[in-house]
């Protein structure tokens, strides 16, 4: 396809988009439209939930990854990917815990983390009894270990998500991405084609920059009173 026939088609993809965020944005549609990750976060950060928000980015992920391409990724397994996690915002200790989230779903994500120490001498009668007891152990971390601790944060996200939607910041956004992914009239020339796209990408950025200026400003305010 030509820069201008996928720029259409772009469009109207867009336009599909942009009319179901006009008619509710929820933590779903939010999580599947990356364009608007950024400025959601910035807006979770004036609130003090952003690291709810990173959380819940790092979960999903977790999720996908391993559970389409197995125990390992890029050298990282399952059990280590999913300790990191558990140390970065389920740690007490962490500067980053989340402290809001229901105990019992972190208890049972740190009991499949940690697993069980065993006693060969008064449990099993044999090796290979060990090896699958501790298999079955490694059995529970798995893809879906973050998922009930990802609907409890998309609960409570939900209501912020219904904020932002009323903010400037939002509304600035959905301009923004209308005007990328505005289709082009037909083009004088290929150069001049490439010239209007970068210009797009251009004032998306500049808006992006506009939209963080705002937010500071409001966070500075804040603070001051």
């Amino acid at each position: 396809f030509s820069l201008s026939k996928k720029l259409k088609m772009s469009h109207l993809s867009l336009d599909y988009r942009s009319s179901l965020l006009r008619s509710g944005l929820n933590m779903d549609m939010l999580l599947n439209y990356s364009s608007i990750i950024p400025v959601f976060r910035l807006y979770c950060f004036g609130k003090h939930v952003s690291d709810h928000l990173d959380f819940l980015i790092d979960a999903i992920a977790f999720n996908r990854t391993y559970k389409i391409e197995g125990q390992k990724t890029s050298g990282i397994s399952v059990d280590k990917r999913a300790e990191q996690i558990f140390d970065k915002y389920l740690d007490k200790t962490s500067l980053y815990f989340l402290s809001n989230l229901p105990v019992s779903q972190i208890r049972d994500v740190e009991a499949s983390i940690k697993g069980t120490t065993v006693n060969s001498d008064n449990l099993f009668n044999s090796k290979q009894q060990i090896k699958d007891f501790e298999a079955s152990l490694e059995d529970k971390v798995n893809a879906k270990l973050f998922l009930p601790l990802v609907n409890s944060i998309k609960k409570f996200l939900e209501p912020v998500v219904h904020e932002f939607t009323l903010t400037h910041e939002y509304n600035n956004f959905l301009e923004r991405e209308k005007d990328i992914h505005k289709a082009p009239s037909q083009p004088e020339n290929p150069r001049h084609e490439i010239e209007l796209y970068y210009k797009r990408i251009k004032d998306s950025h500049t808006n992006l920059t506009a939209i963080y200026g705002n937010i500071s400003k409001k966070l500075i305010s804040n603070t001051a009173a």
